[in-house]
């Protein structure tokens, strides 16, 4: 398969339309119409294929493995060396977190830090994340929360609300910890 099918381009972009920017003609005539048009396999035979690698491979390098709504406000950045995101016993935890301050899941993107590069790093601070919470240790190098940053605090990082906590399990098993995270998050949500 080629780098420059569209069957191909529409797996790496996720299902989304697939367009060819057609730069020789919109120069010429000054129209964009070649913009909006969808791209054929014809006329992707006659793209220069360099045009279309480099864009799928950062993409495809560069966005973390998420779980929950990669499209979130709300970033969760937790540490499970042992798991893909997250300790089962903490899933459960989290999600009754989550109900307390009325979300789910679904409405969060909670990253696994054991498993992610520094070109995610970059990533996500390059997306829009209104509000980050990490339970335990920065890996991140300071790149994503304020560093350093006392837990239960809200604090502020290149335009977002942060809040550091302790790891889950650690909360999960002790009930001033747990009182000390919900007022911190009652300050943050509601």
């Amino acid at each position: 398969m080629s780098k420059t099918d569209p069957a191909f381009l529409r797996l790496v972009f996720d299902e989304e339309e697939v367009y060819k920017i057609d730069a020789v003609n919109e120069a010429n005539t000054g129209s964009s119409a070649a913009e909006t048009a969808p791209a054929s396999a014809e006329n992707n035979r006659k793209e220069s294929p360099a045009a279309v690698e480099e864009p799928a491979a950062d993409y495809a390098t560069s966005k973390p493995a998420i779980l929950g709504n990669p499209s979130s406000a709300i970033l969760i950045l937790l540490h499970a060396p042992e798991h893909d995101f997250i300790e089962p016993g903490d899933q459960g935890f989290l999600q009754d977190i989550l109900k307390a301050i009325k979300l789910s899941l679904d409405e969060v993107a909670v990253v696994n830090t054991a498993r992610i590069k520094d070109e995610h790093i970059t990533y996500l601070q390059e997306d829009s994340f209104d509000k980050v919470i990490l339970f335990g240790e920065d890996k991140s190098g300071g790149r994503l929360i304020a560093h350093p940053q006392n837990p239960y605090i809200i604090g502020k990082h290149e335009g977002r609300k942060t809040l550091k906590a302790e790891e889950l399990q650690l909360i999960r098993s002790d009930r001033n910890k747990k009182v000390n995270l919900w007022n911190a998050l009652k300050e943050l949500f509601l």
